[in-house]
């Protein structure tokens, strides 16, 4: 018995256009200096609002501890043609350092492997140690440098089990 202390509910949902406000105050209740390497689009709510609605096959989940948005991660690069997700993470101040990113990565890979995807692309800048860290313990191998920021890109494969016919 856990006498002393409540077993937190954990859990992803995707996010849809009605989130974009709550993704939006989230993302701008955090010091600007917190996501200063993270910048996939802007935070306020009509930026956030055309970047879900325009969203038709990339995916944004938020990360939920009970009732509180702790955290999103996203799987873009389908709308725009391309097979290999390029996957990003941010996680509110008030919960790092408890293993969630490490979490959504585990997500990703479920999400990936599910629908075929054998392989992973991210981008991190080089002074985001926590991150590199992580993403290479998680099996990312680095793959290049962007020219237009000079992040690193990491890339990940895995297995993935083709479905049979009637299966």
């Amino acid at each position: 018995m856990n006498e002393g202390f409540d077993i937190q509910d954990v859990n992803f949902k995707r996010m849809r256009v009605a989130d974009a406000l709550k993704l939006s105050a989230m993302l701008q209740a955090a010091p600007p200096a917190y996501s200063r390497h993270f910048i996939p689009f802007a935070f306020d709510a009509p930026s956030v609002r055309a970047v879900l609605r325009q969203a038709r096959k990339d995916l944004f989940f938020v990360l939920r501890i009970g009732g509180t948005w702790a955290g999103f991660y996203m799987l873009r690069g389908f709308d725009q043609g391309y097979r290999i997700p390029a996957y990003g993470v941010w996680i509110a101040p008030a919960y790092q350092d408890r293993g969630l990113a490490a979490l959504t990565l585990a997500h990703a890979f479920s999400i990936c492997k599910l629908n075929g995807i054998g392989r992973l692309l991210l981008k991190v800048h080089p002074q985001n140690v926590r991150a590199l860290k992580l993403y290479e313990r998680s099996g990312f191998v680095r793959s290049g440098v962007d020219p237009r920021n000079r992040n690193f890109i990491y890339m990940k494969s895995f297995a993935v089990k083709r479905r049979r016919a009637g299966a």
